[in-house]
């Protein structure tokens, strides 16, 4: 995003009958763009009413699968496998490693060298460097080593294998695994996310293989198979369902849930070689609803089916997952919930949604994200729950000092708020002030917002990066929240927005959003949300569409 055209000055930032009639001009632009972006959602929403856009492609999936399919011991002359790995190939020769964090670059260079087939000689120092810099996927790391050493007739680990580890951290490894396993089981801490469970497993098994120990590699994933999805699977995610096939492949070859799985990493190669992160479409459609709702082209065409997908889609419990078939989560709840507000339909499932989260509050007031006791408070979580439950006030008895009080302290220890789930201060700083109407801290964080404005108008991720229209849209909502002055028609970071705005009412968008951490993906309606989320919030004061 890089328009700088300014455009006339409103004294009384409204854009309304008072405004000066480039403001009103403006306003009618902002509300052109808005209903081509509904057209946008009239034109891919699913027969179900909700949105699952895939996300773009990175390194990660795609050099992990190619790996696993590539090194699999019952595949050597499969044409099916062996296109696969050459498409998947092709494809990564070309890629560039996701570089907003050195480990992450480091990552995806450690499986792009797998996936290629290049020599160990070339991964001799990748593997330190990424578990020194990238201690957050450290099962991930210790997973691909493991499945690229090999053992010798004696169970060691042979000279010059790339595995970073000796017997001894070997030793130590399946000591530390297989205690997990025990103390945990089954039980509640893998409720939150039972994908842990299954790459637990799968490092296990791999441990075991490697360290001379067959038999307990095939107990193992013997119980890691229990977790296979009836689409032979893993919790619908390409990672995880890689080092489930990774463990497979190398304690279970040829058998039932191996093949299964196999099949499962075939069907879900994309025509240009790829592997992507799951789509998310509970959390994609509540978030669409969310930004949209109240464009008139919107609620006409679109908001009836989304909001009947929303309903058919929440749990037992009463919450809702980013996606179908996971267990509930505090966050997707949350913006269900407030998708939801007002939704005549509604009312038992939002009342179930906000006994989901009375349950879920802990002793000290905060949620975590999962349904797991080892699952810490994300700042931009708690900001959704505050949000949901001030938008059904009247219907619960919630208490939500602490957490308000908690979110807003964040803000005064680090002079800004760092979400969890989106990369970027204009993310966090839009959701936690939207949580704090009122509060010195959402209008101290919307000054420091304001000044991070950069030369074109719009609004970088972070200090330093290109300005995007993503990024930009959230500021413009963060201010208008806040009530800041620098939200209006005019804006110069508006009339960029309106620049960017391609012929099929979409936006360029770049990746924000982490999965896994640190990670990022980029979903196509994110950038729509986040924009039309700015666009419409500086022209809230406007008389009616």
């Amino acid at each position: 995003m890089s328009e700088t055209v300014s455009g006339t000055t409103a004294p009384n930032g409204t854009g309304g009958p008072g405004a000066p009639a480039g403001a009103r001009d403006l306003t009618a632009e902002i509300r052109r763009a808005c209903r081509a972006a509904a057209e946008h959602c009239r034109t891919t929403q699913n027969a179900d009413g909700s949105w699952s856009p895939d996300p773009d492609p990175r390194i990660t999936e795609t050099a992990l699968v190619c790996h696993a399919l590539a090194r699999s011991r019952g595949t050597r002359a499969d044409p099916g496998v062996d296109g696969a790995v050459a498409r998947a190939r092709t494809w990564l020769r070309a890629a560039t490693p996701q570089g907003h964090d050195p480990g992450v670059r480091l990552l995806e260079t450690l499986l792009r060298s797998h996936a290629l087939g290049e020599p160990d000689a070339a991964r001799a120092t990748l593997y330190e460097s990424c578990r020194t810099t990238l201690p957050a996927r450290a099962r991930l790391i210790r997973a691909v080593a493991l499945s690229a050493s090999g053992t010798t007739p004696s169970g060691t680990t042979p000279s010059g294998a790339t595995a970073p580890f000796g017997a001894g951290a070997l030793a130590e490894g399946i000591e530390r695994l297989t205690a997990d396993t025990e103390r945990l089981g089954t039980g509640a801490e893998w409720a939150g996310k039972p994908w842990s469970r299954t790459e637990v497993l799968a490092e296990l098994a791999l441990a075991q293989h490697a360290a001379g120990r067959p038999a307990d590699a095939a107990a193992t994933v013997a119980s890691l198979a229990r977790d296979q999805s009836p689409d032979g699977s893993f919790h619908s995610l390409a990672i995880t369902t890689a080092l489930a096939f990774l463990a497979l492949d190398t304690a279970a070859p040829g058998g039932t849930a191996w093949t299964r799985a196999r099949r499962s990493l075939l069907d879900i190669q994309r025509a240009d070689g790829t592997w992507r992160f799951s789509p998310t479409e509970i959390w994609d459609t509540a978030l669409t609803v969310r930004s949209f709702r109240g464009v008139p082209a919107f609620d006409t065409a679109c908001l009836a089916p989304a909001r009947a997908f929303l309903r058919a889609t929440q749990n037992p419990d009463g919450g809702w997952p980013c996606l179908a078939g996971l267990t509930s989560d505090y966050d997707t709840t949350s913006t269900a919930l407030t998708a939801l507000a007002d939704d005549p339909r509604a009312a038992a499932a939002i009342d179930r949604g906000l006994e989901f989260l009375r349950a879920g509050q802990r002793a000290d007031g905060l949620w975590p994200t999962w349904q797991s006791a080892s699952d810490t408070p994300a700042q931009d979580v708690i900001a959704h729950v505050l949000t949901a439950l001030d938008v059904h006030g009247h219907r619960h008895r919630v208490e939500t000092g602490r957490a308000r009080h908690w979110l807003a302290a964040q803000w005064y220890t680090d002079r800004r708020w760092t979400a969890d789930w989106y990369r970027g201060l204009p993310y966090a700083t839009a959701e936690a002030v939207r949580a704090l109407p009122g509060h010195e801290a959402a209008a101290r964080a919307a000054d420091r917002l304001a000044a991070r404005r950069e030369p074109d108008g719009g609004w970088a991720a972070e200090p330093g990066e290109p300005t995007t229209p993503g990024s930009t849209g959230l500021a413009l909502a963060a201010l208008h929240a806040a009530g800041h002055p620098a939200a209006r028609p005019t804006d110069r970071g508006v009339h960029g927005l309106l620049a960017a705005q391609r012929p099929d009412g979409t936006w360029e968008g770049a990746p924000m959003m982490y999965g896994p951490r640190p990670l990022l993906a980029h979903y196509g309606s994110h950038t729509q949300a986040f924009v039309v989320c700015g666009l419409r919030a500086v022209t809230e004061r406007v008389p009616a569409w």
